[in-house]
């Protein structure tokens, strides 16, 4: 009878655990569903973000290469958001995309101010020859209006 009455006792104690296990899993639920929530949101508004100040460069030039390094970061977000959606989140597979993203968007950075130097070159470069054209200029004016001193 003795082994009757701690097995059930066990019993009763497992069921209160599992009670108990499953009460803070369905607290928990809401709290999990809630930060899903708002890392969608963020990246959603991070891809919003970069999606206007990629509009902005392509409006200002266009470079192939960078054009299609725009569009795989694109498509790392559309991944990631498509991966955030997913009832069952594999948190493993995330992460590596977000490093994935966050390592081509430092290549991006990387090439946007390599395009940033030589665009400061070449205005160097453009004000140098104005300055040599009115240089020019002046020169030519002169000489097509010879002044001459009587003395």
């Amino acid at each position: 009878m003795k082994a009757l009455e701690v097995e059930m006792r066990f019993l009763e104690d497992f069921t209160d655990q599992l009670d108990t296990i499953e009460e803070e899993s369905q607290e928990s639920t809401p709290q999990l569903e809630h930060s899903r929530q708002q890392v969608m949101d963020f990246s959603r508004r991070l891809n919003e973000s970069f999606n206007s100040k990629s509009d902005e460069l392509s409006n200002i030039f266009v470079m192939d290469d960078l054009s299609d390094q725009i569009n795989d970061i694109k498509g790392s977000f559309h991944e990631i958001n498509e991966e955030l959606s997913v009832v069952k989140l594999n948190p493993k597979s995330i992460v590596e995309k977000v490093f994935n993203l966050k390592s081509q968007m430092h290549n991006l950075q990387t090439k946007l101010e390599n395009c940033t130097a030589k665009i400061s070159e070449t205005e160097n470069e453009n004000h140098e020859l104005m300055s040599k054209l009115k240089q020019l200029e002046e020169f030519e004016d002169k000489s097509q209006n010879p002044k001459c001193l009587i003395i």
